[in-house]
């Protein structure tokens, strides 16, 4: 601000600025900003420009507005942040506005000036503030737990998974023989435990109704906290004396190649426990198996799917006995399985899932988390009661079928067998969960040759960095950067840091190297792969394609699995290939994927549409035999095995007559129907009428003379009715005219006689007054009708007539 410029001065600057960045704004805005973006690169880059300058301004703005005022300040790093956190700039501003408010006031005087001094002013530091509650959804920066283990987490993408266990309680095949085969006949992981888990018998206590056991308390009740190796011992042997234990898992993933357990709860019908699974001890949990191994002992889990793995990668923790409550569910056929809704409807309880994605590995945890997460186990064993005499009252089946109860623990065997998948890396195919395949899948899109070259040696640059570092693939590299990369393909450091924003750079120290990949991919890229090749599109025959390189005979269906067979049709010996091909004869690629082929590919030829069997030309005409009754025997004419069928009445047809371009689509004009004309004929002349001619029945001329003659009387009576009207209007006149012949005497004439006065005792109405005086009722009178006449107009046309079904009546000349 100019120190010589006033107050007034620059209150109307700002103004005038404002007004016109408005105007413009809205200008730009009722533009399509994505249309032009993509016609000109300048305008687009102008425009991203300008927008993270107005961001980082507003976001300063903020800033600067909340100093000394207790409002939670919203950060506004990237475009989505402010939709996201509109609701703390509306607080922000609110807040503006009430201080200029009290501001006002207190120049006017309308209010006392606060006394209080600069630094009475200043916030109190939020560590001597009352606690509030906080929530962690998205990961926190705080030191990777797994550094501190003695097992170091190990990411190898060249072999499978491998077992950690070292002694294996409740076994039926011995460790050693399970460990040598843990790689089944298909080339996948073989459970150590499969053969305990497929022979355990079901426990007890799941297939005999019993009376649900109520809970424990919740608000009166707490979780024991086990953080030390002397409390997990303890916790082992309570466990060892129950028959039914529920068990949870709170897993992190965000800041860890392969994720980490954070935390364990585990609940009997008396007690609770929340164990913390990143103590430097955490291998010591293996000694867990001799109870989640025991056949004898039930655990309940909700949705083991993942569970089961994470056991076993962190823990090398197998389960026997499980029971799964989200098959429970899905097999009674609940709208909705997830524990939050079995919580609501067993329990009532709600649960706060707004602790389902926050960062775990935080210690020491806050009571909302830690209430949470016991929720999850305190109330397993009571929803699992209700689940099981549900399933058993509601079966009434034969007891030699699977009842419903069978059902839900044959799929929590299948739940148990589950192992975990391993790291391998595929770069052909793009296999795996982590693999490329999955990420395309996930987010479909059409790229190029150097595009899908490009992405796939991104995605190994981000895979191979995220197992160094340990980090989560999201981190290193979001999704949308990623897919970035591969669409702009940069090729040098300025366009490739225009795709990345600060906080997207957690490893600036490599760009070089990932400059260097994206640059060598694109030019090996452009004799790669197509992206079609590899979802694994199905090979097309080149019958389809048109290629000509090799000649297809007419009808011939090309194929690497067909089986031919000759069979014998008319003494024709016929080559006949049933197969099922993948692409449609008919249709073409019509119902296919667009795919990057060239257009002489998608060209189909004639010949490929022409059926097997010639057929004749179909239409009414073929099927006239079937309507018209029994028609004299057909000539019969030799002809040709080979030869093309012709039907019997193609071959009687007469040539068509010469048309001569005018036809009628509807006969318009008079209302009654008229006779045909009576066509005087020689004795020749009929002698030659085809006697075959069908003729109008008599009972069908008879109605057309009576709805003549009634049609006849119609016309009859409205002439009569309008003879009657005009003879009523000429009386009329007339009267008229005598009545103005008699005034034009009265007034002009000499010595007529004068008008004779009104009698008022004669009148109709004294009349009338004078017998209702005596007792005597006047005469009836016919009252007034005011829709009287309204019959007189013209009639609504008549209904016409239906045709009758049958044959059409055809009249002979």
């Amino acid at each position: 601000m100019d120190p010589s410029e006033s107050f007034k001065e620059l209150q109307e600057r700002i103004s005038t600025g404002l007004v016109e960045t408005t105007r413009t704004v809205g200008q730009i805005a009722q533009e399509d900003i994505s249309f032009q973006k993509s016609l000109d690169p300048n305008v687009s880059k102008s425009l991203d420009q300008h927008s993270s300058r107005l961001l980082r301004l507003a976001d300063r703005l903020i800033q600067k507005a909340v100093v000394g005022v207790e409002v939670d300040v919203p950060r506004l790093k990237e475009q989505d942040d402010l939709e996201i956190n509109w609701s703390g700039v509306v607080d922000v501003v609110d807040s503006l506005l009430e201080r200029a408010d009290v501001s006002l006031d207190e120049h006017t005087g309308l209010i006392k000036r606060s006394t209080t001094t600069q630094k009475e002013q200043i916030p109190t530091p939020k560590s001597f503030r009352e606690p509030a509650k906080k929530i962690y959804p998205k990961p926190i920066n705080i030191l990777k737990p797994q550094l501190r283990f003695s097992r170091k987490p190990h990411y190898d993408d060249a072999d499978a998974f491998k077992p950690l266990l070292t002694s294996k309680p409740h076994a039926i095949v011995p460790l050693e023989q399970s460990i040598v085969s843990f790689i089944n006949k298909e080339g996948l992981p073989q459970h150590p435990y499969e053969t305990e888990v497929i022979g355990a018998d079901d426990p007890p206590t799941a297939l005999i109704r019993r009376e649900p056991v109520e809970y424990q308390p919740f608000d009166d009740t707490t979780a024991t906290y086990v953080d030390t190796l002397e409390g997990l011992r303890e916790m082992l042997a309570e466990l060892k004396n129950a028959k039914e234990i529920a068990i949870d898992l709170e897993h992190h993933d965000a800041r860890s190649y392969g994720g980490l357990v954070c935390l364990m709860q585990i609940s009997t019908r008396e007690k609770d426990w929340i164990v913390d699974t990143l103590q430097p001890w955490r291998d010591d949990l293996e000694m867990l198996n001799e109870v989640l191994t025991d056949p004898s002992i039930l655990k309940v889990f909700h949705g083991a799917h993942m569970d089961i793995q994470w056991l076993q990668k962190d823990f090398g923790l197998y389960v026997v006995s499980l029971f799964d409550t989200y098959h429970a569910a899905r097999v009674l056929g609940y709208p909705q399985a997830s524990l939050a809704s079995l919580l609501s409807r067993f329990v009532q309880f709600d649960a706060d899932k707004q602790y389902q994605l926050a960062d775990w590995r935080l210690r020491p945890l806050t009571d909302e988390m830690l209430k949470y997460a016991r929720a999850d186990t305190h109330f397993l064993l009571y929803i699992y009661d209700q689940l099981r005499n549900e399933l058993i009252d509601r079966w009434s089946g034969p007891e030699s079928e699977q009842s419903l109860i069978d059902e839900v623990l044959t799929k929590s065997k299948k739940t148990a067998l589950l192992c975990h998948p391993g790291y391998i890396y595929d770069d052909d195919r793009g296999l795996g969960p982590m693999g490329w395949l999955n990420f395309i899948r996930k987010t479909p899109v059409h790229l190029s040759k150097e595009q899908f070259a490009v992405l796939k040696a991104v995605h190994r640059w981000r895979d191979r960095i995220s197992r160094e570092l340990d980090d989560g693939v999201d981190f290193t590299m979001p999704r949308h950067v990623l897919m970035s990369l591969a669409r702009t393909m940069p090729t040098d450091m300025p366009s490739l840091l225009y795709i990345f924003s600060a906080r997207n750079l957690p490893n600036r120290g490599r760009l070089d190297e990932l400059l260097t990949k994206i640059v060598e991919a694109k030019a090996a890229g452009a004799q790669g792969p197509e992206l079609s090749e590899a979802l694994g599109a199905p090979p097309r025959s080149r019958a389809m394609t048109g290629d000509k390189s090799t000649p297809v005979a007419k009808g011939d269906v090309v194929t690497s699995n067909s089986q031919p067979s000759e069979i014998q049709a008319d003494g024709v010996a016929m080559k006949v290939v049933a197969v099922r091909i993948h692409t449609s004869q008919f249709w073409g690629a019509t119902l296919e994927s667009p795919t990057a082929e060239t257009q002489d590919t998608r060209a189909r030829p004639q010949q490929s549409f022409q059926l097997t069997l010639p057929l004749p030309p179909l239409s009414a005409e073929i099927f006239e035999d079937l309507f018209n009754g029994t028609r004299d025997q057909q000539q019969e004419v030799s002809t040709d095995p080979g030869a093309r069928a012709e039907h019997a009445f193609v071959r009687d047809r007469a040539p068509p007559e010469e048309d001569d371009g005018v036809f009628v689509i509807k006969q318009l004009g008079g209302r009654r129907k008229r006779k045909a004309p009576e066509v005087s004929m020689s004795a020749a002349e009929e002698n030659t009428l085809d006697t075959s001619t069908p003729t109008v029945p008599v009972d069908e001329e008879n109605d057309f003379e009576e709805e003549e003659e009634l049609e006849d009387a119609t016309q009859q009576r409205l002439i009569a009715k309008a003879k009657r009207k005009e003879e009523r209007q000429a009386q009329k006149q007339l009267a008229r005219e005598h009545a103005r012949h008699q005034n034009d005497q009265g007034e002009d004439g000499e010595g007529g006689a004068s008008s004779e006065p009104f009698d008022y005792a004669a009148a109709a109405v004294a009349q009338q007054a004078d017998l209702t005086r005596a007792g005597r009722a006047p005469p009836p009178t016919q009252a007034f009708n005011p829709y009287a006449q309204s019959g007189d107009g013209p009639r609504a046309a008549r209904a016409a007539r239906k045709e009758r079904p049958g044959r059409s009546m055809t009249f002979s000349q």
